[in-house]
């Protein structure tokens, strides 16, 4: 039975038949002490608050591949992605969107001559699909560039992860983006994505702006939720509150965020059962059917 466990933020562990996959793996508590995080890929920094702590060490997870969304510290970690590559006696195999939107290559190229012997890095420019162990993988552009969506199918069930997307490309059209449609044959059994209505302030002190519809909000992911039926769906990747070097978010607590969702989702389609993710929920999954734990 495939068995999908909530590590934190956006990150999760799927396993099947003894094969493991992580996805934005996130065990890097933000203290006071140590609030900064750094990205694998891109050296992008935040400092963040509000994220809880993690039940899990690096030591519970064994990943035969790691699979990130995009490159930023909350998704592709600096100090736990070390922890994997450095100590791992197996051929890890890393997939991420290909580098862009200012990222310098040199980082990329650091990273690959230090692993790149040991571990198999793919930077896949556009929407590609992979079988790798027991699991078919399709990595998807979304609304947001340099992101993948990522769909993880087993013999035993399957997993949708959406992160930091938003509704429509366009910042002013709250419709369901055309690009979407590409999602609605995949039936998930399990869904999880960020609808954490998320603004920020952007810019230097001399040219300030505000950037709204950064991500989902919780009726917008609750909309394409209805749209993609899943069996269960929750929401992820809101728990952070963060301030870059150029930027500062905010957004709705995760209290009203997963109100908000559960209250459009009764709405839109009542079939589709809400997970709540906490440190260390475990669901096994079988087809349309979930089975819930706390580890």
């Amino acid at each position: 039975m495939m068995t999908v466990e909530f590590i934190g933020h956006a990150g999760f562990s799927v396993s099947f038949q003894g094969f493991q996959i992580l996805v934005d793996p996130w065990l890097t508590a933000s203290t006071f002490e140590q609030p900064i995080l750094s990205s694998f890929f891109s050296k992008h920094r935040s400092v963040d608050y509000l994220v809880p702590e993690p039940v899990h060490t690096h030591e519970s997870f064994d990943p035969d591949v790691i699979l990130l969304s995009h490159h930023h510290a909350h998704h592709s970690p600096s100090s736990d992605l070390y922890q994997w590559l450095d100590r791992s006696k197996k051929k890890i195999t890393i997939i991420s969107p290909a580098v862009g939107a200012g990222y310098k290559n040199a980082a990329f190229e650091e990273i690959q001559k230090t692993y790149g012997d040991q571990h198999h890095f793919i930077f896949a420019p556009k929407d590609q699909e992979f079988t790798l162990g027991p699991f078919s993988i399709r990595a998807l552009t979304h609304t947001v560039p340099h992101h993948f969506a990522y769909f993880l199918k087993s013999g035993s069930g399957s997993f949708l992860h959406i992160a930091d997307s938003k509704i429509n490309r366009l910042a002013w059209d709250r419709r369901i983006d055309p690009i979407w449609m590409k999602f609605l044959d995949l039936n998930p059994s399990f869904l999880a994505l960020t609808g954490g209505a998320m603004s920020a302030r952007m810019g230097e002190p001399t040219e300030p702006y505000i950037v709204e519809n950064m991500f989902m909000s919780p009726v917008e992911a609750a909309n394409l939720c209805a749209a993609l039926k899943p069996s269960s769906a929750g929401l992820m990747g809101f728990f952070n509150f963060s301030i870059w070097k150029n930027r500062h978010e905010y957004g709705f607590n995760a209290a009203e965020n997963e109100t908000y969702f559960a209250w459009a989702l009764r709405h839109l389609n009542p079939k589709i059962h809400q997970t709540l993710f906490r440190p260390g929920l475990r669901v096994q999954v079988e087809g349309d059917r979930l089975w819930t734990q706390m580890s």
